[in-house]
């Protein structure tokens, strides 16, 4: 695969990952452009400049916006994501939204050990970091007869590495 061809597609993956907004006619992305803007909307940094020397990475690699879209549109099914007028600030909170299959395995692994109230998932926000951070809002029930059951966010941690941990459990606003 030629590199101004990765160099698009770490580009495309930059634009899904964030919501980031480039503009169509955006020419001359090198592949450390793309990798600046990948390492900005999700804070790592994939290669080094070192790793950019060392796999010939140059700024005759340049691409455009456009053969990032291309990509994009090729493996997303639309360019719909990265035309978002107001994209997702990196660190910030998605919508709330329904759960995925993905989703609920994190939520099980981390309450895994959790005795003494059952937690019900209803929904999910998710943050980008060195890793990803899940708040479910719960339904929330102590396990005695006739409890009340009130809503609850449970903040879930998972690190790079797969690990989950809770960080937070407090009261639904």
């Amino acid at each position: 695969m030629r590199k101004s061809k990765v160099t698009a597609i770490i580009l495309a993956m930059a634009m899904a990952v964030s919501l980031f907004t480039i503009p169509a006619s955006a020419e001359n992305f090198t592949a450390a452009d793309a990798l600046a803007v990948l390492k900005h909307v999700v804070g790592i940094q994939l290669l080094s400049p070192e790793q950019m020397t060392k796999y010939g990475f140059t700024d005759e690699e340049a691409v455009t916006s456009a053969d990032a879209l291309s990509i994009l549109k090729t493996v997303v099914g639309t360019t719909d994501i990265a035309d978002d007028p107001e994209p997702m600030i990196s660190g910030g909170w998605s919508e709330f939204r329904d759960l995925t299959e993905e989703d609920l395995a994190v939520f099980e692994e981390a309450m895994a050990d959790l005795d003494g109230v059952v937690y019900e998932p209803i929904s999910v926000s998710t943050q980008i970091v060195a890793g990803m951070n899940y708040r479910f809002l719960c339904n929330a029930t102590v396990v005695y007869p006739d409890a009340e059951t009130v809503e609850k966010y449970v903040t879930v941690y998972k690190d790079l590495e797969g690990n989950v941990e809770i960080t937070e459990i407090v009261d639904a606003e």
